[in-house]
């Protein structure tokens, strides 16, 4: 009673058995790739985590100068963003849509 996947393009067919092993190895090497990517990650973050405590600042690759990591602080988003349809700054000129939206 379980649902079958086929993959016609790469020859995958979840009902028989090696389309199940086939499947079962693509996910696996998927979660695998996925974790190299958080490691290199968190490893790069922490490489320039220490050249900031070191000397103060980190140099990019595209010679910007790094003082702290994060979103800098005191800067305002300017950039509108579109939720259901309406832009944020409409809700200052209609304050009833706003207060629809969260009451929900």
């Amino acid at each position: 009673m379980g649902v079958n996947v086929v993959i016609t393009t790469l020859g995958i067919d979840t009902s028989s058995t090696i389309g199940k092993f086939v499947f079962g190895l693509l996910s696996q090497v998927a979660e695998l790739e996925r974790e190299f990517i958080v490691e290199r990650t968190n490893t790069a973050m922490q490489r320039i985590k220490k050249n900031i405590e070191k000397k103060g600042y980190y140099i990019t690759r595209d010679g910007k100068k790094i003082t702290s990591l994060g979103r800098p602080k005191g800067k305002a988003d300017k950039k509108p963003r579109k939720k259901k349809g309406y832009y944020l700054r409409d809700y200052k000129k209609h304050p009833t849509r706003l207060k629809k939206w969260y009451t929900h």
